[in-house]
């Protein structure tokens, strides 16, 4: 694009250096100081041609368009960083589905684990009061033993 740019500019420059040959004041004074029917060159009809494009001279075509080559340049960088925020967007976006998949999967596990948790809590206080009477029927089939026991001992000495 730049090449595009100085070959215009380069052409511009061949045109007016050739096409200045006249030394009329009229020639070279700006369009901007003419009036309007030496700009528009009103015909017999009143209406006035199309209008004419300003003429800069080559010097401020070629400032103008270093210009817009520079704000073109602000515009691809400007242009690179959109297209990497959007990439680090959707990436982003993506890691954040897998996140939040992996939490769902760990609040079902979570579940799990207290539903398991509250099985084994009934199962352990049921088999624990299970226990409990069992401790309390072999304590007095014990003290019941203990006692035939002694009686026996008592009936054998005797």
């Amino acid at each position: 694009m730049a090449e595009f740019v100085e070959t215009l500019i380069s052409k511009r420059r061949n045109r007016s250096s050739n096409s200045s040959t006249s030394d009329s004041p009229d020639t070279k004074r700006p369009q901007s100081s003419l009036n309007y029917s030496e700009q528009h060159h009103v015909e017999g009809d009143g209406e006035p041609p199309l209008a004419t494009p300003n003429i800069m001279p080559s010097e401020d075509i070629q400032e103008t368009l270093h210009e817009i080559l520079g704000k073109l340049g602000k515009l691809d960088v400007i242009e690179n960083s959109v297209n990497n925020l959007q990439a680090t967007l959707l990436h982003l976006k993506m890691r954040t589905k897998t996140l939040e998949g992996f939490q769902s999967n760990a609040k079902k596990d979570i579940n799990n684990l207290q539903e398991s948790l509250s099985f084994t809590e009934e199962k352990y206080k049921s088999n624990l009061v299970n226990v409990d009477k069992k401790q309390e029927t072999i304590s007095l089939q014990i003290v019941t033993l203990r006692k035939k026991t002694e009686s026996l001992v008592q009936k054998s000495k005797t």
